[in-house]
């Protein structure tokens, strides 16, 4: 891999694909405010990370953050 992949992956590291649905459907219907819930090790904070980096990303996409800004 080179070092932008691997830069890209370390910024946006893959979601399992339950989360990744939830995701796109959370992107889609953007609200003032989330309640990330379920027991633990279901991935509630990769998926608030996910949503954060998306947010505040410059470019993002249906699918998420574009993985190329800070």
């Amino acid at each position: 891999m080179s070092d932008i992949s691997v830069d890209i992956a370390v910024k946006n590291p893959p979601l399992a694909p339950w989360l990744q649905t939830q995701l796109e459907s959370l992107l889609a219907q953007r609200g003032h405010a989330w309640l990330l819930s379920g027991p633990s090790g279901l991935g509630q904070f990769e998926l608030a990370l996910a949503l954060a980096r998306t947010w505040l990303c410059e470019q993002p996409t249906p699918k998420g953050a574009c993985g190329h800004c800070g």
